[in-house]
């Protein structure tokens, strides 16, 4: 398959459709990571489910019972070179998978070398090193596709995820707008 793409021109990524890994938490639990596809509706809602209203509200920035079905097609129908996403599930195959986070980007209209990123974290998981595991696979999949530096929207009173940024790039851009804090990290 490989040679069959790159006669075609194609470049084999790291990160894209077909991505699958599976890995461990820092406490040992094993973790299966792979791209969100259209398949993932169940999944995603399930996850979605799952958060605290709390998490719901950091993640969206409004309180939110429910998903529309436009966003659950947002979130899972993906082109991989503009919107990558990474979801994370507890377990590792042949076992049961359960739900446990999910990783993306969007590159900026206007700036390819930059995207936002949101990182979702179930309650249960979270502390557990889920968030930085998926933004480092996020910045591969980043560096494949020429963008630099990634751009977090992220409330003021968020200081698990203002920490895991600051935490994992060295170089990051503050500014506040209101209740939001907006950083621009360099990817290293």
């Amino acid at each position: 398959m490989r040679g069959a793409r790159e006669r075609r021109g194609e470049r084999q990524r790291a990160v894209g459709r077909d991505y699958r890994e599976v890995t461990r938490l820092m406490d040992g639990t094993p973790v299966t990571l792979r791209a969100v596809s259209p398949g993932d509706r169940a999944l995603l809602l399930e996850g979605f489910d799952r958060l605290s209203p709390d998490s719901r509200y950091r993640r969206f920035f409004v309180v939110k019972s429910r998903l529309e079905e436009s966003e659950v097609r947002y979130l899972t129908e993906l082109d991989y070179e503009r919107h990558v996403a990474i979801g994370a599930l507890l377990g590792a195959p042949p076992g049961p998978l359960r739900p446990a986070g999910v990783g993306r980007f969007v590159r900026i209209e206007g700036a390819p070398d930059t995207a936002e990123v949101a990182v979702t974290v179930l309650d249960e998981v979270q502390g557990r090193g889920l968030g930085h595991l998926l933004l480092r696979r996020l910045e591969v999949a980043a560096r494949e596709r020429g963008v630099r530096r990634f751009r977090f929207e992220v409330q003021a009173d968020n200081a698990p995820m203002l920490t895991l940024v600051h935490h994992c790039y060295e170089r990051v851009a503050v500014r506040h707008q209101d209740n939001v804090v907006i950083l621009d990290a360099t990817l290293g």
